[in-house]
């Protein structure tokens, strides 16, 4: 199960022309942060840093893009 592995969740609901993140907290379900995002390169940059400055804890992963740019994230 998520919760016993992972303090964190970052969830994505995506539009056309917008998407919109959440991060949710695993053991509780308790949404802690939200933002919108443009679908778009610079949009993309914004979730990674916006997920990447979320609360961390013992049982959580880092988010990172690959190279090149034009590249979707990806969970490590």
């Amino acid at each position: 199960m998520v919760a016993d592995e992972l303090d964190y969740v970052v969830g994505v609901d995506t539009h056309l022309d917008e998407h919109v993140l959440a991060v949710v907290a695993a053991p509780s379900g308790a949404v802690v942060a939200r933002r919108s995002v443009r679908a778009s390169g610079r949009g993309y940059a914004a979730a990674l840093r916006f997920a990447a400055g979320r609360p961390t804890g013992d049982g959580s992963r880092r988010i990172s893009s690959r190279q090149p740019s034009t590249a979707s994230p990806t969970i490590t």
